[in-house]
């Protein structure tokens, strides 16, 4: 895998133009041998990306993470000073402001010790919360404010001891709170949730949504709030993973399988909180481990499968985009070149994926992340995406002109010829006097051509379908 590419577009002239994406991935085969975890993943709201993982000290583990540039390029690192150890992060989150949340547990002197932090953009401290006082998660509220969830260990006059509902403005000052016993009472009592756990609180259009569940994590419930957080709408379920907030209202992503070989299915509820439609993702019980939450993608809705056979040896990996009614619009299939997964984390502001990539050999820990594009084609020679579109209703589903890449570029031994929907397709690599040196036709949206043999100096390819031809220029060095 090459290092950060920036995929350049040389088209020559009169060729039809394609939509501009962009598209990078960090080097996944020399991370160094320092990195053992990947820990988080964001896009912030302006653009750039931060990626946080482990560091490995010998004796014990620290806190890192790096910035970088709006099309993947490397900017600058920090490794915190803080005074915890084999830091154990629960909750990240990231501002339009490039300042980076973290909240979770670490070793000290003294025992295990909860911590917060919000640092600015040049790695410095910008507020925290620590021991006897921590936030457990956060999000911005306004361009002024966040609101949060904050454990206090005593009464400290504006905070209860427990959990506290707070906001706080950009400094980390609090100046408003209220115990979430007054949020617990407006809830029914015959929920079998009596003293329920705050798994996420999200915002939207003046609606808080929290997920709540008891202390085995197996009896769960949305319930809805207005910004005074007095109580409009609750609804129970077994086991909810995740939830996702839309006009159309609340989409939960439900278990109905054990834990340990979990089956999902979705469940689109209105702002009444009233079952719209269900759907199980794979009707197959023995097919499907669905292993994340979805993820909102735009208009669409994200899942990850891991397929297995009857016997659960593992098939392949795949990403399945549905819309807001529940029916399937696309599904990418991948298949790995070298000892390499991938895991969704979260979307982009072009509605593409951020991925953590890991190494899946132990002890090889190395850590990187990848992005996608809207249609979940991963950019890089390492993995192949066999995707397909799938008809909605009686309209086939609309997919963007066919949009071809060719990297790297410049390019030693391989190349890929990468397209935006799979086709059939022919590629023809010529040289400069146009004979023919290589040819192929297209298998799947990743198209890998060995140029090894060929040499140094310029080609063109050309990816010819039934009704167009795109032409690109690649060099051999």
């Amino acid at each position: 895998m090459k290092r950060l590419i920036l995929l350049l577009y040389l088209f020559f002239s009169g060729t039809a133009s394609s939509q501009s994406i962009t598209f990078f991935s960090q080097n996944q085969n020399d991370f160094g041998v320092d990195k053992i975890r990947h820990e988080f993943l964001h896009e912030f709201p302006y653009g750039g990306f931060v990626s946080g993982y482990q560091v490995d000290y010998r004796t014990r583990t620290r806190l890192a993470y790096e910035y970088f540039g709006k099309y993947g390029k490397y900017e600058k690192k920090f490794i915190p000073s803080l005074p915890y150890g084999n830091p154990q992060i629960g909750f990240t989150q990231v501002f339009k402001n490039k300042q980076v949340f973290v909240s979770g547990v670490g070793e000290t002197d003294k025992g295990n010790r909860r911590f917060s932090y919000c640092f600015d953009s040049t790695g410095a401290i910008n507020w925290s919360f620590n021991d006897s006082l921590f936030i457990l998660l956060i999000h911005q509220e306004t361009d002024s404010n966040y609101f949060a969830q904050l454990h206090s260990s005593k009464d400290t006059g504006i905070l209860v001891q427990g959990i506290n509902l707070v906001r706080l403005d950009f400094n980390g000052r609090i100046y408003w709170s209220k115990p979430y016993d007054n949020l617990y009472q407006q809830l029914l009592l015959d929920s079998g949730i009596v003293t329920p756990l705050i798994l996420d609180i999200q915002l939207y259009r003046g609606n808080f949504v929290f997920l709540l569940s008891n202390q085995n994590l197996e009896d769960t419930k949305i319930a809805s709030f207005d910004k005074d957080f007095k109580l409009k709408r609750q609804y129970r379920s077994r086991y909810t993973n995740s939830s996702l907030l839309s006009d159309q209202g609340v989409l939960i992503d439900e278990n109905v399988g054990e834990l340990i070989f979990p089956r999902f299915k979705i469940t689109q509820l209105d702002w009444d909180f009233n079952k719209v439609w269900q759907m199980i993702p794979s009707k197959d019980s023995l097919s499907s481990l669905t292993q994340t939450g979805a993820i909102k993608l735009g208009s669409k809705i994200c899942l990850q499968s891991f397929y297995q056979n009857s016997s659960y040896n593992w098939l392949d990996e795949r990403l399945e985009f549905y819309n807001f009614q529940g029916e399937k619009t696309r599904e990418c299939r991948y298949t790995y070149l070298s000892t390499f997964g991938i895991t969704p984390h979260s979307a982009t502001n072009d509605n593409g994926l951020l991925a953590s990539a890991t190494a899946t050999i132990w002890p090889e820990t190395k850590v990187g992340f990848t992005k996608t594009d809207s249609l979940g084609l991963v950019y890089n020679t390492d993995i192949i995406c066999d995707c397909k579109d799938f008809k909605v209703g009686v309209s086939e589903v609309k997919v963007p002109e066919l949009n071809v890449q060719v990297f790297p570029n410049p390019a030693t031994d391989k190349i890929n010829v990468l397209l935006s929907h799979q086709q059939k397709a022919s590629i023809t690599l010529r040289n400069l006097n146009g004979q023919i040196v290589k040819s192929q036709q297209a298998e799947f949206n990743s198209n890998i051509i060995d140029i090894s043999d060929l040499e140094a100096g310029v080609y063109v390819v050309e990816v010819k379908e039934e009704n167009s031809s795109k032409v690109l220029k690649v060099v051999k060095q």
